[in-house]
């Protein structure tokens, strides 16, 4: 496995490599903190998280988490989050932070996350510690923009060591940047967003 320091500088990297195919010059890409745009305060939902965010943003309406039975009873085991877009337009960029509780609830480093084609993963960065983790995904080249509705990715998750039947945990959604740029998106906070899921909930 490798390093957090190695993960981070390998992710780092791929995300900067994104935003130079994006063809904005005029960007400072001199710090990993530039790769998200400061977040405004967007309308969205009210209430606990859920697994659907109506947002009716520039470049994206609809987000929702697939339903499904999170449920886990030992360590090693995966669960899966999908999610799915309604109402997308000239995405060519998304950018997701989650936030795991408890965080050794998890092995946040074997973590993953499927893009849907054309948007390129380049992997899952665990290494900011407390839960928190980090993904992102691009169009490279010439390959044409995402539009309209269906899937974003799907993210896995591998429960921890001392994980049983009788742990609880939750996964919610911190940030969702998306749009045809690292500069010209929609950004949405946690509040605005409201998504998440309860591992072993009622």
């Amino acid at each position: 496995m490798k390093p957090r320091w190695l993960t981070r500088l390998t992710f780092t990297a791929a995300v900067l490599a994104f935003s130079s195919c994006e063809g904005d010059p005029s960007s400072d890409h001199s710090a990993p903190g530039n790769l998200v745009p400061e977040l405004p305060s967007h309308p969205g939902n009210t209430g606990g998280a859920g697994l659907e965010a109506t947002l009716n943003g520039q470049y994206v309406r609809v987000v929702n988490i697939e339903k499904g039975t999170w449920a886990a009873t030992g360590p090693g085991q995966e669960v899966k989050l999908t999610f799915n877009a309604q109402g997308m337009r000239s995405v060519r960029q998304v950018f997701l932070r989650f936030q795991c509780e408890p965080a050794a609830a998890f092995a946040l480093d074997a973590s993953r996350f499927a893009s849907r084609d054309p948007l390129y993963c380049p992997g899952v960065d665990a290494s900011a510690g407390g839960g928190l983790l980090e993904t992102g995904a691009a169009v490279l080249g010439t390959a044409p923009s995402v539009e309209g509705d269906g899937l974003l990715g799907t993210l896995t998750l591998v429960t921890g060591p001392s994980f049983t039947a009788a742990t609880k945990a939750t996964v919610r959604v911190l940030v969702l940047s998306i749009g045809p740029n690292r500069t010209t998106r929609d950004d949405y906070a946690a509040d605005d967003l409201n998504l998440g899921i309860t591992l072993n909930g009622p």
